[in-house]
């Protein structure tokens, strides 16, 4: 891993290639979050996202790990994205339809752990409304572009 390069712009972040960069110390999660905001700055609104976790409150998480060090958990370091439909403590949780939005008292179990496994949280991504639908695309839009059909 010597000859370990990863760009920021388009440097990969499978799981695999983070392991091995965070584990031979040839890269930070500081670093690896700061690269995914900025592509996501980069490439503008595009309709991914429903909320965005701000990016000091994923630096945060970042350093903090990087304070205690690497470690053998199996997703230290491992930025991840969730549909708007699970809840984590004090963020916004709408199922995609704003009008429905509140804010969560608790976080699920699956996003616990992967809290626990090390993970940092980038924001939580767009699905159909109430996550009924079949196309990926939040209903009001699905219907917009009916329209023009």
């Amino acid at each position: 891993m010597s000859d370990f390069e990863w760009s920021a712009d388009t440097g990969s972040l499978d799981l695999q290639t983070l392991r091995r960069a965070y584990a031979g110390g040839k890269l930070n999660p500081v670093d690896v979050v700061n690269a995914i905001y900025d592509r996501i700055d980069a490439r503008g609104d595009d309709h991914v996202w429903i909320y965005l976790v701000p990016r000091e409150e994923a630096l945060t998480a970042a350093r903090e790990l990087e304070a205690a060090g690497f470690d053998d958990r199996p997703l230290w370091g491992i930025p991840f994205s969730i549909k708007d439909c699970n809840d984590v403590v004090g963020l916004p949780t709408t199922n995609a339809l704003k009008e429905s939005a509140y804010v969560a008292e608790t976080t699920g179990q699956a996003v616990t752990r992967l809290f626990d496994s090390g993970a940092i949280l980038i924001g939580k991504t767009n699905m159909d409304q109430f996550g009924i639908g079949l196309v990926g695309m939040r209903t009001p839009l699905w219907r917009l572009l009916q329209c023009f059909q």
